[in-house]
């Protein structure tokens, strides 16, 4: 008989004097009441998408961002919409928001085709998991799913996509189209290239549906080579007309699936905005001035561009920037006062 510990530390089971039924019961009421204990324990950031700065709600483009720090992959075709939306409550765990992705019409990815969503994790945020070495750390990954049955593909690579690991993540017939939170356990790479600073340290991926090219020769073990899932993962656009949910991903250190974080909203925030800001001004026709503007917080490296989102700039919009924010040499206009919006973005992809 399993050993279970209550919240009032009562225990039950036959084998409660085993040291395999006691360390099992203790791990698991762990898990469930502290956690791992590392500070912020989820790697990925914005877990509950309440951090919108695009305002984007919907997306079929591939690479583009939803939700900060979330990434549509649709390679090669528009099969699903991306949707991020409010929870309706019936979700495992509770949150504000979820995704969704919406297949249209039956749809067979062809080789190198995938659809999927995905976020990347800087250098700087999963270094002490020393991958690539001998002493790397165990990671272990959670969510809840709502979809039909089959299988989930979870993937982690490294930035270059020269390491992989894939597991399916398997949602049984009697789990079909109900919420479920699952889990899996993933062993640290001892070897490879990881990115440790301010790089693409890893990417986290969970795939709907992928041609031959991106299916891992062996799951569940670390391969090299750039794989999204396996021969045994299902096609979720083979039926047309299907909806698959998303929701709380959590990604920690460790051989636990505990409860899930629930991060501050500025804290969120701030950590969302060194991957993306953006920034108004004001120009004016009768006073040119070269002007420093300072980002809200330090961008993760210096963005490689910028766009106009709305007002106007006259010649050169904006100069030399870096991290800390960005220089305007004619931030004025021929006649007029107008004010300005621009947006710069600097993605550990």
């Amino acid at each position: 008989m399993a050993v279970t510990i209550d919240g009032n530390g009562s225990i039950t089971g036959s084998d409660v004097v085993t040291n395999a039924g006691l360390t099992a019961a203790v791990n698991t009421q762990m898990g469930l009441y502290v956690g791992n204990t590392y500070g912020r324990k989820n790697l990925l950031l914005n877990a509950e998408h309440k951090i919108n700065q695009r305002a984007v709600t919907t997306t079929t483009t591939d690479s583009a961002f939803g939700s900060d720090m979330w990434q549509n992959r649709n390679a090669g075709t528009s099969v699903f919409t991306l949707n991020f939306q409010a929870t309706d409550g019936t979700e495992t765990t509770p949150t504000a928001y979820r995704m969704n992705m919406a297949f249209g019409a039956t749809a067979t990815p062809s080789a190198g085709q995938f659809y999927a969503v995905a976020q990347s994790i800087e250098g700087y945020n999963m270094a002490d998991l020393k991958w690539g070495t001998a002493y790397a750390k165990t990671i272990t990954f959670a969510v809840d799913l709502r979809a039909p049955a089959g299988n989930v593909a979870f993937s982690v690579r490294n930035g270059d996509a020269t390491r992989s690991y894939v597991v399916n993540i398997t949602i049984a017939a009697g789990e079909a189209n109900t919420w479920v939170r699952k889990s899996v356990t993933i062993p640290g790479d001892t070897s490879g290239t990881w990115q440790t600073t301010t790089g693409n340290g890893m990417q986290v991926w969970l795939t709907f549906g992928c041609g031959s090219t991106y299916q891992v020769p062996s799951a569940a073990t670390w391969t090299t080579g750039n794989y999204l899932s396996t021969s045994t993962s299902t096609n979720y656009a083979a039926a047309g007309s299907v909806n698959v949910y998303i929701n709380a991903p959590q990604l920690e250190r460790g051989t636990i699936a505990s409860s899930f974080e629930r991060a501050p909203l500025q804290q969120e925030l701030l950590a969302c905005m060194r991957y993306y800001q953006r920034i108004g001004g004001v120009s004016i026709s009768t006073r040119p001035a070269y002007t420093r503007y300072t980002f809200l917080t330090p961008m993760r490296a210096a963005p490689t561009g910028y766009t106009l989102l709305s007002g106007s700039l006259q010649g050169a919009d904006v100069g030399a920037y870096d991290t800390q924010g960005f220089y305007s040499p004619n931030g004025t206009l021929a006649t007029g006062t107008s004010g300005w919006t621009l947006e710069f973005s600097s993605p550990p992809t």
